[in-house]
C-alpha cells in the first residue's frame, strides 16, 4: 500500500488522519511493528525508507506520541503525483510549486494540527493584523540584538562540562525540559516556516522550492515568517515528479525527550529502543550495558521493557556521573519513583559479576570506538 492510497482513504474522514513518522534507516520494520502493537493491527501502514506512514484517529494522537522507535511525527496535508516539472525552466517550475498551495484542502489539516498542538494562534489574520505583527517582529528583533550585545559584554565563561558533577535537587529543578522553547507573540498571528527535502533532478534547489511555496502561503494566509521561533513548520517533500506536504508536530526530535545531559557520542534514545526491540528482553531478565555513556540504553529499556533489570556502567567517571544525572532528572522532573537500574564505574574487560548472571548484553560499540579515536 502506497502513501497516496492510505492518504486517499483518510481524506474524506472527519477523524482519521495520515501521519508520517521518521525512523533510523534499517529500523522501519521494527517501527511498523511497534505502530501496530500500540495502535492496533488493523490500521493501514505504509513503510518507506526512513519513514513509516499510517492512518489513525486524531483522538488517538496521545498514543502516537508514546511510540518510542520514531524520531519525528508529522501530519500529511496533501499528496501529488505526476507534477509536470520541466526540469529546465525554473520559472515554470516555480509556478507549479506555488500552484500547489491552492490545490490543498487546508481546512482539515490546519484544524487537526491546531487541535493536536493546542495552538490558539490566528490562522486567518486580516492584512492589517499581519502588517502590525510585522512591525512588532522588527521591534522585537532590534530589542533582542541590543540584549545580546549587553550580555556579550558581561559574558561569564561556562564550565567545560556541566555533567562532571552530580546535581543537587535544587539544580535539577532549575533545568529546562529538553524540548522547551519560548515563542514570541506576534499579536497572536501564526508564525511559520517551510522546509524542503528534495531528491531527483530539478531546475530548482531545495531552498528555492521552500521559498516559492512559503511565499505563496504567506500571500494566501498572511502568516509571519520566522525561521527560528515558528509555531508551524510545513515540510515540502519533492521526489522526481511527486510531492507530498506535511505539517510537523514535533519541533525537536523525540530522541531527546528523556536525556538532559548529552555526551560526545550519546546514542539516540529511539535507536536504543529499536536495539532493545531486537534483543526483546523478557520479564525478569538481567540486561547489561557495560559502556553506558549517558545511560540512554538502560533509560530507554526502563521505559520500554520495565519488567527487566538493567546493569550499566562505564570506565569514565564523567560518563557515570552523566548517567546518574539523567536518571535523577527523570526522577525529579517527571515524578518517577525509580527505575530498575543500577549504575557502576567499572572496566568492561573485568566486569565485577559472577559467571552466567547476565541474560542480555546490549551496548554501542561504534560510539565507543569513535570516542577512543577522537
Amino acid at each position: 500500500m502506497s502513501l497516496q492510497e492510505i492518504f486517499s482513504n483518510s481524506k474524506d474522514s472527519s477523524t482519521d488522519c495520515t501521519f508520517e513518522t521518521t525512523v533510523g534507516s534499517g529500523f522501519e520494520k521494527l517501527a511498523e511493528k511497534e505502530v501496530k502493537r500500540k495502535l492496533g493491527n488493523d490500521i493501514q501502514v505504509c513503510p518507506a525508507r526512513g519513514r513509516v506512514f499510517f492512518n489513525t484517529d486524531i483522538n488517538k494522537y496521545s498514543k502516537v506520541t508514546e511510540l518510542r522507535s520514531v524520531n519525528n511525527i508529522s501530519l500529511i496535508g496533501a499528496t501529488f503525483l505526476d507534477i509536470p516539472f520541466s526540469n529546465e525552466n525554473k520559472e515554470d517550475d516555480a509556478e507549479q510549486i506555488k500552484d500547489l498551495v491552492n490545490r490543498i484542502d487546508w481546512t482539515k489539516c490546519l484544524k487537526a494540527w491546531a487541535d493536536i498542538m493546542s495552538c490558539g494562534r490566528e490562522f486567518y489574520p486580516t492584512l492589517e493584523q499581519y502588517e502590525e505583527a510585522v512591525k512588532r517582529k522588527k521591534r522585537s528583533q532590534r530589542s533582542k540584538k541590543k540584549i545580546k550585545l549587553e550580555q556579550k559584554a558581561d559574558e561569564v565563561p561556562l564550565e567545560d562540562d556541566e555533567s562532571t558533577k552530580l546535581l543537587s535537587d535544587e539544580e535539577i529543578e532549575k533545568l529546562p525540559e529538553p524540548s522547551s522553547t519560548g515563542k514570541p507573540d506576534y499579536l497572536n498571528v501564526l508564525a511559520f516556516r517551510v522546509t524542503c527535502y528534495r531528491t531527483g533532478k530539478h531546475s530548482f534547489q531545495s531552498q528555492e522550492a521552500a521559498e516559492y511555496f512559503g511565499g505563496a502561503l504567506q500571500d494566501k494566509f498572511h502568516w509571519i515568517v520566522d525561521l527560528v521561533n515558528y509555531d508551524l513548520e510545513i515540510v515540502l517533500n519533492v521526489a522526481s515528479k511527486s510531492v507530498y506536504v506535511a505539517l510537523n508536530l514535533t519541533q525537536e526530535s523525540l530522541h531527546r525527550r528523556n536525556i538532559y545531559f548529552f555526551g560526545p557520542t550519546t546514542l539516540q534514545s529511539t535507536t536504543c529502543f529499536n536495539m532493545l526491540q531486537i534483543a526483546n528482553p523478557v520479564p525478569g531478565e538481567i540486561v547489561i550495558d557495560p559502556l553506558c555513556g549517558g545511560g540512554s540504553i538502560p533509560i530507554e529499556g526502563c521505559f520500554g521493557f520495565p519488567s527487566s533489570f538493567y546493569l550499566s556502567g562505564d570506565l569514565s567517571d564523567k560518563a557515570v556521573v552523566r548517567t546518574k544525572n539523567n536518571l535523577q532528572c527523570l526522577y525529579r522532573k517527571k515524578n518517577i519513583p525509580g527505575f530498575p537500574v543500577d549504575v557502576n564505574q567499572w572496566d568492561c574487560t573485568r566486569l565485577p559479576l559472577r559467571d552466567s548472571i547476565v541474560d542480555v548484553f546490549i551496548t554501542d560499540l561504534v560510539s565507543c570506538t569513535l570516542f577512543k579515536c577522537m
